[in-house]
């Protein structure tokens, strides 16, 4: 809700050895992960392989945001918290027995990325350049300024 905070680009995350991960987990614990995170019980169609599940939408950041897995819809959070993933930004691929989920990215993409900022320092970008570029339209000011 805040207009500051929004996911902008930040290429300087690819050079982050975090960048690209995978997970892959079996098709039980699978479905176990994700009624123990959040109470749904998932029923899966048999030798439907991977028709089952299918992101429904992504964030103007690229992000998940919502899944469908057998009847019930989650949010790309749910997803990433039930399954300990380091990014929303994932893909998901399903083959006999197994779920593999690839990702792009580390943490949630919105404000500032650490690594990403890092480099841009190391690039000789300024302070108020690094935050205008994660925080766009905020205005920096003094401490002493912002209680006149």
């Amino acid at each position: 809700a805040y207009p500051y905070l929004r996911s902008v680009s930040s290429t300087w995350d690819k050079e982050s050895p975090k960048y690209l991960n995978q997970k892959q987990i079996t098709i039980s614990q699978f479905v176990q992960a994700l009624k123990q995170k959040t109470g749904k019980e998932i029923s899966l169609p048999t030798g439907t392989q991977g028709a089952w599940i299918r992101v429904l939408g992504r964030t103007d950041g690229n992000r998940v945001e919502k899944v469908m897995i057998g009847d019930h819809i989650f949010t790309g959070r749910q997803i990433r918290e039930a399954f300990q993933l380091s990014s929303s930004d994932f893909t998901i691929h399903i083959n006999a027995n197994s779920v593999l989920f690839r990702t792009r990215g580390y943490g949630h993409g919105v404000g500032m990325s650490q690594w990403g900022a890092n480099l841009m320092a190391k690039q000789g970008k300024k302070m108020t350049e690094i935050i205008d570029h994660y925080y766009q339209d905020v205005e920096i000011v003094s401490w002493n300024e912002s209680f006149s």
